[in-house]
């Protein structure tokens, strides 16, 4: 054998192998927390859509039924509950829905009342029709998000700025509380 035969490297050197492994471990942790932001995001939307579900799911049966029905929030547990009435008095409860554990209800607005603790019902009409309101949620990372529901359509939309919201509930409350 020749001297040069016997110098040439069979395998990578343990510094060629270290810069891989930086450079693995640097891509996994930018995937990771990519992937961590959708599912915290995809989470977000899943209880804005369950809200909004709840919403939809008490005017349809206020409509279909005839019957006036109230939407109760509870901010301090973090839950809503379905409640139809008749002949003034509390009826049957619809299920109830809890958040998960890592969102919380900080804050409930609507044109006669704003709630940051405690319990907020919001009247259905037997027509299927509430006053407008808005719901802000928060998750443990502390991102918050607002869900507007309209009195009248019964459609959602997500707003980001509390400014927004602030500004449509006082043009609602000086123009007039929506009616049945």
């Amino acid at each position: 054998m020749t001297p040069s035969r016997l110098r040439q490297p069979k395998g990578f050197t343990l510094i060629e192998l270290m810069v891989i492994i930086l450079l693995t471990g640097l891509l996994a942790t930018v995937v990771s927390l990519s992937l961590a932001h959708s599912a915290r995001s995809a989470q977000m939307e899943d209880v804005l859509k369950q809200i909004a579900y709840r919403d939809n799911l008490l005017r349809e049966y206020a409509h279909r039924f005839a019957r006036p029905c109230t939407l109760v929030f509870q901010l301090d547990e973090g839950s809503i509950r379905g409640e139809s009435l008749q002949d003034g008095n509390s009826g049957a409860q619809q299920q109830l829905y809890r958040l998960p554990s890592r969102f919380r209800m900080l804050r409930l607005i609507s044109p006669a009342s704003d709630v940051r603790v405690g319990e907020l019902a919001i009247r259905c009409s037997a027509a299927g029709r509430t006053p407008t309101y808005a719901v802000l949620l928060e998750d443990s990372k502390q991102q918050r998000q607002w869900l507007l529901l309209a009195g009248l359509s019964g459609q959602s939309q997500r707003v980001k700025l509390d400014d927004e919201i602030e500004k449509l509930f006082s043009e609602l409350s000086a123009a007039r509380p929506d009616s049945d």
